[in-house]
């Protein structure tokens, strides 16, 4: 995204940080590279605590197996995933300097070449792949890690640690509400809109198929545990939704090889023996039992679990499925991932020049408050048009507005949440306003009502300030 891209609010945001580097010579390479931020792509990261899956799900979504998966801690550096027209993988060492590594792609993702590398405080990932365009997806170290320092990359990354978020958006994986989970996202915020906020992050119940055990049931009962985890009120202020999601089934539809569909074409050949095959984990390792060699029981195992090679055995017996183009389709359906990536295509990517904007005022603010004491007056005129800017931005607002009527502080009707859905969405296209004089007009009357109304608590009457504001904005495009 260019400031250009961004509209005015952005390139405004990019002449105060520039400006602000040549008083704060102290400050200039970080007041340099948050406005550099307003020209780069949207940041999600894929957190979560250890082994709940978060590489499976990033390579689902990348529809590549690319992030290293294993039984094992994988992810011990945080690795940024980022549009590039050639593959390379890059160190990128504490001070900034960056040196390539050699890299080749392995059957459980990159097998990157760190022996001898010395000290690396991130692996950047160039890759030439369309679902990366205009986003940087980024596999964080695990919570709770034992390893000492990996967690803290990720609390550092995403400013759960006190620090300004170098994210804009986060996508967390959790397998049960743990305290640890509702700590990070709840630290998980900047000087004004938290970030753990259904504007901000998708919140996925990982590894749903494992659900009792991998039976035929397991993702019914997992939309049954996330319907309840999204009437939590913690949950709910955080994220608003909790989507379901087999991780690994998604990952299997995307990168489905010939060789693994006629392997379960072969077991669907009998399907009383492989229902009795399929009743556990033992049976199925069980040369004994299985008609197949141990290296592709291993294989199946790992690529489908138990859960999925159930389904899909029980596909392709009772004839739903007829090639491997259709077991990936059904897989993918299967697994949920279809939910994620709408949530990040409407809730995330569609209003990312918007995200990033705030990210990047965040981080102004904290360089102002790092700098106070060095340089009062510098910092002080770059805190003042920091939040004159993000005062004088309706579309900022109206951000928060939503974030009010997804967690239910705004009491807004269901009605009034998809009003703000689609003004954010009409602030942020390009272009005439889709919208007439006389509905805008109408529609201010309404929200000053509304903000008016004395029965209205503060969180309220903040967003109807925030809707009317931004429908004062639309009518000014309208007539300029």
């Amino acid at each position: 995204m260019t400031a250009a891209a961004g509209g005015a609010l952005a390139a405004r945001l990019d002449r105060v940080l520039r400006r602000a580097a040549d008083e704060l010579p102290g400050a200039a390479s970080e007041l340099r590279a948050a406005a550099d931020r307003l020209h780069g792509p949207l940041r999600i990261a894929v957190a979560g605590r250890v082994k709940a899956g978060k590489s499976t799900l990033l390579n689902a979504l990348l529809g590549e197996r690319l992030a290293a998966t294993d039984s094992g801690e994988c992810t011990r550096l945080v690795t940024r995933f980022v549009h590039d027209w050639q593959y390379r993988v890059t160190a990128v060492r504490p001070g900034g300097a960056r040196e390539p590594l050699s890299f080749r792609r392995g059957e459980r993702g990159l097998d990157i070449d760190l022996a001898g590398a010395g000290d690396i405080a991130e692996v950047e990932v160039g890759w030439p792949s369309r679902k990366l365009e205009g986003i940087e997806l980024i596999d964080t170290p695990g919570l709770g890690s034992l390893t000492p320092g990996v967690s803290e990359q990720t609390e550092e990354l995403t400013g759960a640690a006190g620090g300004a978020s170098a994210v804009d958006a986060v996508i967390y994986l959790l397998r049960h509400v743990h305290r640890e989970d509702t700590a990070f996202l709840e630290g998980f915020r900047d000087a004004g809109l938290p970030l753990g906020s259904p504007v901000t992050t998708v919140l996925v119940l990982s590894r749903a198929d494992e659900i009792g055990g991998g039976r035929p049931d397991a993702m019914e009962s997992a939309r049954r545990i996330a319907a309840r985890y999204s009437r939590d009120p913690r949950l709910l202020a955080l994220a608003g939704q909790v989507i379901p999601v087999a991780g690994l089934l998604a990952e299997t539809a995307s990168t489905l090889a010939e060789a693994e569909y006629r392997a379960i074409r072969d077991l669907a050949a009998d399907p009383s023996a492989a229902a009795a095959l399929l009743l556990s984990v033992d049976r199925f390792r069980d040369p004994e039992r299985s008609p197949l060699t141990e290296e592709l029981r291993e294989l199946l195992l790992r690529r489908f679990g138990l859960f999925g090679l159930r389904v899909a055995v029980a596909a392709v017996a009772d004839g739903r499925v007829q090639s491997s183009s259709d077991l990936a389709r059904m897989l993918e359906a299967v697994s949920g991932i279809g939910p994620v990536r709408e949530a990040i295509d409407r809730r995330l990517r569609a209003r990312s020049h918007l995200l990033i904007v705030r990210s990047v005022v965040a981080a102004g603010r904290q360089i102002a408050r790092q700098h106070a004491t060095a340089s009062p007056a510098a910092a002080a005129r770059l805190a003042a048009e920091l939040d004159d800017l993000a005062a004088s931005a309706p579309e900022l607002g109206l951000l928060e507005a939503a974030h009010l009527a997804a967690t239910g502080l705004a009491r807004f009707s269901d009605a009034d949440r998809d009003e703000a859905e689609a003004l954010l969405e009409r602030l942020g296209a390009p272009g005439p306003v889709p919208m007439s004089l006389a509905d805008a007009v109408a529609a201010i009357d309404r929200w000053r009502d509304r903000a008016a109304d004395p029965l209205l608590d503060g969180f309220g009457r903040a967003a109807a300030d925030a809707m009317t504001r931004a429908y004062e904005a639309l009518y000014a495009r309208s007539i300029g």
